[in-house]
């Protein structure tokens, strides 16, 4: 429950345990702003289609295709419609790989 897993944190951060998701210029997020969980699944399925492509070129297609410059900047009313784009790319991908066009 939250209870426990607020105590176990606790315990972690009193052992000398840092989380690295503040560091990821995700932590505190702004209001109406994508979600850490959001982004990360948007990161993961970049890493599908991209066959593990770098952040560069997600945010060269989220501003091709959205007119948002990078990633970080994604509001949470955009993730939906990302994440239907990334899932699109990856059924075609898998129509191409199945017909043997890829």
């Amino acid at each position: 429950d939250a209870g426990g897993f607020s105590a176990v944190l606790d315990e972690l951060s009193r052992l000398g345990f840092q989380s690295w998701l503040a560091g990821a210029n995700l932590g505190n997020r702004a209001p109406g702003m994508a979600s850490p969980q959001q982004v990360a699944l948007i990161r993961k399925l970049w890493a599908q289609v991209s066959e593990g492509g770098d952040e560069r070129g997600l945010n060269t297609w989220i501003e091709r295709k959205f007119k948002i410059s990078a990633l970080r900047f994604l509001p949470a009313d955009k993730v939906s419609a990302v994440v239907h784009g990334l899932n699109q790319w990856l059924a075609h991908k898998e129509r191409k790989r199945k017909d043997g066009g890829e």
